[in-house]
């Protein structure tokens, strides 16, 4: 099992956004809606094992944490429909504090990435963050080739990377990698990019 998740520093966690204006009102979310719909545009066999994890730090009610199963969640197709998704999906999550599905194949909870990320080490997952000045993107697939545990956490920063906080939280507990070459990527590129990569692993199939 493959799990990609974004810190999305700014984006809003209140629905009065404006549809006419995504980018601008949302506090870039619009980033957020690409990375989902990129990363349920592969085929069935990929997103059965894959889930997507935004985590909303912006106002004015922070933290916000979405995890889409792709067995079960159906993606928007689009920029408008996946805005609306999540107009749909804070809404609702406001009135909830507690851990929940809030809608087929979504789960909601009130949860800090730190906090998130401990339950998966004291679990024995395995977790790596997309960092330029990482290590080759080798290391993460000899990790997963020689380890035995089947379920994989990748993180990917948003439009502005990682919170400082949090870089020095993940420079201590995890596996820092970077993307073959020396380019900047895109979230949603940076997603495909390792799934294209995971494929090529005959244990991760």
């Amino acid at each position: 099992m493959l799990e990609i998740i974004i810190e999305a520093t700014k984006a809003r966690t209140a629905p009065n956004f404006l549809l006419k204006d995504i980018p601008g009102t949302t506090g870039r979310l619009d980033v957020i809606i690409r990375s989902l719909i990129a990363a349920f545009s592969f085929p069935k066999k990929v997103i059965n094992n894959l889930i997507f994890t935004i985590i909303l730090l912006g106002l004015p009610d922070p933290p916000k944490l979405f995890k889409f199963h792709g067995k079960e969640f159906q993606s928007p197709k689009n920029e408008i429909d996946g805005a609306l998704l999540f107009k749909d999906l804070i809404k609702k999550s406001m009135r909830i504090e507690n851990e929940t599905n809030i809608i087929d194949g979504v789960d909601f909870i009130r949860m800090e990435l730190k906090d998130y990320i401990d339950i998966k080490l004291q679990n024995g997952e395995l977790v790596f963050y997309l960092i330029q000045n990482g290590n080759p993107m080798d290391l993460l697939l000899n990790k997963i080739k020689s380890n035995k545990r089947s379920y994989i956490n990748i993180l990917i920063g948003d439009q502005l990377g990682f919170k400082t906080e949090t870089l020095n939280y993940l420079r201590e507990k995890c596996y820092g990698v970077k993307l073959r070459g020396n380019k900047s990527y895109l979230s949603s590129q940076c997603l495909k990019y390792i799934v294209f990569e995971l494929e090529k692993i005959d244990n991760f199939k």
